[in-house]
This record gives C-alpha cells, sequence and structure tokens, in this order.
C-alpha cells in the first residue's frame, strides 16, 4: 500500500479531530493536528508557539502568513511525521487557500508516491456550536469558552472554506464529504469509504 495523507477540514467543533483520533485508534493511522502541535510546542518553548497561544487565550486569530511562514521554516517535522507513517491524518492544517497550496506543493514535492485523500467534514453550524461550547467546559481550553473569539473562528471558516473546499476536491487523488454529527458512531464506516484498512477488534 502506498502511503495515504488525509487533509481533514472542517468548521470549528465539526468533530474532525475527534475522526482523526478514531483514525489513529482502528485503522493505525497517525494524527498531525496543528493545533495540538503549536501547543506541545509552546510548552517546549518555541517563541512563535508561544505567542501564538498567547494571542488564542485573548480571542485574537492567528495570521495566515504567521502559519505559512512558521510550516515552511519547519517543514521537516510535517514532512518527518509524512514520511514516517504509512497513513497520515492531518487536522488543522491546512485550513486557507495558501496553506493548501503550500500542503500540496510540499507533499507533491517530497512525497510524490503518497495517495492524498481530502475530507470535508461538513457538520451542521448548530451541532458544531454546541460541540465547541461542550468541549470548553470538558477542556477548560480558553478560545473556545470566549463567544467573540468562537464567532470570529466561524468566520473565518465561512470566508475560507469557499477556497478550501474546492482546491481539496480539485487537487487531492480523491475527495469526500462527510457529516461529523454522529462521528463517533460513524467514524469507521467513513474511514471505510475513503479505503483505510480496520484494525480487527
Amino acid at each position: 500500500m502506498s502511503k495515504i495523507i488525509v487533509a481533514c477540514y472542517g468548521a470549528p467543533g465539526s468533530r474532525k479531530t475527534t475522526f482523526g483520533e478514531i483514525a489513529e485508534r482502528i485503522a493505525n493511522a497517525h494524527l498531525f493536528d496543528m493545533g495540538r502541535h503549536l501547543k506541545q510546542s509552546a510548552k517546549n518553548g518555541d517563541p512563535f508557539c508561544i505567542d501564538v497561544m498567547h494571542q488564542l487565550s485573548k480571542g485574537v486569530l492567528v495570521s495566515d502568513n504567521g502559519i505559512c511562514a512558521y510550516m515552511r521554516e519547519n517543514k521537516h517535522l510535517f514532512l518527518s511525521c509524512l514520511v514516517k507513517h504509512k497513513i497520515s491524518m492531518c487536522v488543522g492544517f491546512p485550513r486557507t487557500a495558501s496553506q493548501c497550496v503550500d500542503f500540496m506543493q510540499v507533499i507533491r514535492k517530497n512525497v510524490p508516491e503518497a495517495c492524498v485523500i481530502g475530507v470535508h467534514v461538513n457538520t451542521p453550524r448548530n451541532v458544531c456550536v454546541e460541540s465547541v461550547f461542550g468541549r470548553a467546559q470538558i477542556e477548560e481550553r480558553d478560545d473556545d469558552a470566549d463567544q467573540k473569539a468562537v464567532d470570529k473562528r466561524f468566520s473565518e471558516y465561512d470566508e475560507n472554506s469557499p477556497f478550501v473546499v474546492p482546491f481539496l476536491s480539485q487537487y487531492s487523488d480523491e475527495f469526500f464529504e462527510i457529516d461529523g454529527t454522529e462521528m463517533k458512531r460513524d467514524a469507521p464506516k467513513f474511514l471505510s469509504e475513503i479505503g483505510l484498512e480496520l484494525v480487527p477488534a
């Protein structure tokens, strides 16, 4: 089997991370979660990531240029994950048109044998909103508890999705759109539909 790289895109609270976590557990996929990567790198002392987490705590969105520059400078970290693992789930990156271009260029140049699968987790907005505020109570995430910050993130998604979704649809080797409303129940079915082999229970 050639390498499979899944670019998982969706609104805040669409349960795309849940999809990646389930794939990690039942399909031997490696999960690269941009949010978690930035958070862990901040704990490890990375100046850019520390600033990112500070901005997020105040409800300020991270600039697209900043994320693109960071990923270009640290693409070896990203690529090491993709090269090492047969199946990679990328969540939280790419999330803008320019990030999509960088993402696809890096993969096509450095992992040309990979099959890139684009997945749009298109969950109804009311479910996403409920998920975000429910998550804030459980995980104590400042950016999930602040209404203004949440509104900004949804606005960012609404602004970028008309570019990101068509890009992934056109330039991925395969593209799927799924509804994450019942992600914990439906994830195994979705993973089988996109061609991942499930690990026997």
